[in-house]
């Protein structure tokens, strides 16, 4: 029995030589590692210029944990745009199962409060009861409009010496045909549903915009230093576009407002036509 524990001790001692020995490799190995990365950080460094370079020139999107959720939902690419190599968009649409726009939406409608006055005098009937106006009132009620989800990717990819600003404005889409100019605008609505986000990549909210003003409320909507992004969704009132499908026949191009070096810059995204072009 003894010499069986003795043994027992022995093949214990040997694992620990054995695993000391493992992490003292694994420790060479590191440091040797290391050194080789130190002896090549300035080929590392050219690669990744260039891989940057690449990427502009091919408006590669940024990853997205956003956009790969939704891409099983039916998120479908309109295009993308850039402005002088400085910021870049990439503009999709999300499809509804049923593939219809019609939505549910809470609207507010505002009028004047009136009060009759009753005249001491005697006059005429039609003059007898006069109406002065009185305090403001809110009237809410639902209307089914069509609405469509517009996500908005913008990135800085350009600009190091500070920030490109995007301040707070009324997303819309170009709709215009030969005979008339046609914009579809941000639905104006009290349902937080409905009202503008800003999001990160990963798909945590950054902030929320209420849009029920058509001007901007002011301030600005994000800032964005190089290479930082975010992702900007906004539902579209799609006038006379009952289905997906017609709103992307009838969009033409969006158009995103920013602040470069204190110059407002207008960032148009075309939107294609082809479908294996929208790819982005």
């Amino acid at each position: 029995m003894l010499e069986g524990k003795e043994e027992e001790d022995e093949d214990e001692e040997g694992s620990n030589v054995t695993g000391e020995h493992n992490i003292m490799k694994h420790k060479s190995k590191k440091n040797e590692d290391e050194d080789d990365s130190n002896k090549n950080d300035t080929t590392t460094t050219k690669s990744i210029i260039q891989l940057y370079s690449r990427m502009n020139e091919a408006f590669v999107k940024p990853h997205s944990h956003l956009y790969s959720l939704i891409s099983h939902e039916g998120c479908i690419p309109l295009g993308h745009g850039a402005v002088n190599g400085i910021i870049s968009a990439w503009v999709s649409i999300v499809e509804r199962s049923n593939g219809e726009t019609s939505r549910s939406v809470l609207l507010c409608e505002k009028y004047d409060g009136q009060q009759q006055q009753q005249s001491n005098s005697a006059k005429k009937n039609d003059d007898r009861n006069k109406k002065t106006p009185g305090q403001q009132k809110s009237s809410f009620y639902y209307k089914p409009l069509p609405i469509v989800e517009v996500r908005i990717l913008i990135q800085n990819i350009g600009m190091a010496d500070g920030a490109i600003v995007i301040p707070d404005q009324t997303i819309s889409v170009d709709a215009s045909t030969r005979r008339r100019g046609v914009e579809m605008s941000e639905v104006e609505s009290v349902d937080e549903r409905f009202h503008k986000w800003i999001m990160k990549l990963n798909g945590t909210p950054s902030s929320k915009k209420k849009t029920t003003k058509r001007s901007g409320g002011g301030g600005d909507l994000s800032r964005l230093y190089l290479f930082d992004a975010i992702i900007l969704t906004a539902h579209i009132h799609a006038k006379g576009c009952s289905t997906r499908s017609k709103f992307e026949q009838r969009a033409k191009f969006t158009k995103i407002i920013a602040k470069v070096n204190g110059k407002t810059v207008p960032l148009v995204v075309p939107f294609k036509r082809n479908k294996d072009e929208r790819k982005i």
